[in-house]
Order: structure tokens, then sequence, then C-alpha cells
């Protein structure tokens, strides 16, 4: 960290964003050769060389984490629980509870808005937002392919009309700050509004779309409800199946007590 202007900015977060943003697309090409069978029928790579990229992945990515708790990125509590605990035990006592009749957000208190940052933040917090949507796409879409792929390729184009506006750091903190919203909320213009927040069965029609493009070239507005029930219908079954799993245990201990 190095201060300027008053304000303490990380010098080494382009580096650390580069690594990240590398470790992530081998991360992903190897998965993607891993699933691959012609990875394996191919010649030019050896089982020493697939186990020595599985190892590399591995090692890199336990340095990736180091990296990111040393730039005080990732936080780990563990050290502190049990002082955390006394503390809370001799000094905590609850009287009672009480809805509050407003919302305080602390973390926000005496901060100033986007608009009266200085140019040095405004870059510094969009390169930040722009290290956070790339893991959120890379570890909170794993449950919706379609969406991953979708969002992989919308950053992409993000970064590249960024690129374009270097010379305006708030249009850039802006543009990537909406788009953190858009996959947070899991938001894309092909897909319908009907599933609203119902992300597993939206994840079903993603997969039927990515699966199946020819009949999703000339989609109507019929079709496209069959395939939308047809997706709450795979969403409810497997909700169905994953909680008699879930029952089957206790039943099985009821039986035998």
């Amino acid at each position: 960290m190095q201060e300027r202007d008053g304000e303490l900015v990380d010098i080494n977060l382009k580096v650390r964003e580069d690594f990240y943003e590398a470790l992530t697309e081998f991360a992903s090409c190897l998965k993607i050769a891993l699933q691959s069978a012609s990875f394996f029928e191919d010649t030019s790579f050896s089982d020493a060389d697939r186990a020595h990229y599985k190892e590399t992945l591995k090692q890199l990515s336990s340095l990736r984490l180091l990296a990111k708790q040393d730039a005080g990125e990732t936080i780990s509590y563990d050290q502190y629980a049990e002082q955390v605990r006394k503390l809370l035990d001799k000094h905590v006592v609850g009287v009672e509870v009480r809805d509050p009749l407003g919302v305080y957000e602390v973390g926000k208190m005496g901060q100033k808005k986007p608009e009266e940052w200085s140019e040095e933040k405004t870059r510094n917090e969009t390169d930040i937002i722009k290290t956070r949507v790339s893991k959120m796409i890379e570890q909170e879409l794993r449950d919706d392919p379609y969406a991953q792929e979708a969002f992989s390729k919308l950053l992409r184009q993000a970064i590249e009309e960024a690129e374009k506006l270097f010379d305006h750091p708030l249009k850039q903190y802006l543009l990537f700050h909406e788009f953190e919203q858009q996959v947070q909320a899991r938001k894309l213009d092909e897909l319908p509004d009907a599933f609203s927040g119902n992300k597993h069965a939206q994840a079903y029609y993603g997969v039927f779309k990515k699966t199946l493009p020819d009949a999703f070239a000339a989609l109507d507005s019929q079709t496209q409800d069959m395939w939308v029930k047809l997706a709450f219908s795979l969403e409810e079954m497997v909700t169905a199946s994953v909680s008699r799993k879930l029952d089957q245990p206790s039943k099985h201990r009821s039986r035998h007590s």
C-alpha cells in the first residue's frame, strides 16, 4: 500500500488481478480438457503432464488464497473465534429483542459518493469490483453453465468497453457496478422473466437452451412457455427427490429405535 493524495492505494492490485484472471482461464481450460476424451487420447500429453497440470493448478490456487489473505481481500476468523466467544460470554447479556425502526448502513457511513472520489480511488474501486465480479462468475454461477458462459462473454465485452472509457474513470466504475448487479440477479436479456429469482429453474432452462440450440433458434411465445413450464417441473421433481432422500435416514432410524 502507498499513500497518494492522502489515500492508501494498493499498488499491487493490477498484478494480483492479472494473476487471478490468468489462473481462472487456466483452470477453465484444464477443466474442459479433463472432461474431453481427446485430451487423454492425445499422445502429445503424457499421464505425467496431466498430473503436473493438476498439481500446478492446486499450488497456484493455494497461492491465490495466500495472496488474497495477505492483501486483506479475504480474512480468516478462525484464530479469533475462541477469543470472541469468551468475550461474548463474559460481557454480552441479552435483555430483550426489539424490531429496528430503520437500517443503518454502517459500512457506508462517512464514505464519499463515487462522484466525489479522486481519479486514483475511482480506478482502484473499479479494479476491485471487476475482480469481485470475475470471482462471482467463476464460483457462484457454477450451478448454471449457461449463465456462467453468457456472463463470461459479457464481462469480456464490459472490459473492452471500459478500455474505450479510459479517460472517464467514473463511467468505467458505473459500468462495472451496473454489471455486478446484473450478475447478482442473474439477469440475461435472452432469458424470460418468468423465473422471478428461481435460479434452479432458470438454470434448467439454460441447460435446455445450451443443449438444444436448434430448438431455441426459432422460438415463439407458445414454445417458450412450454420450455419454461418444463424447467419449473424439473425443478419441482429434483426438489422433491432431494427431500425424499433427506427424509430416508430419519425414517430408517425411527424403524430401528
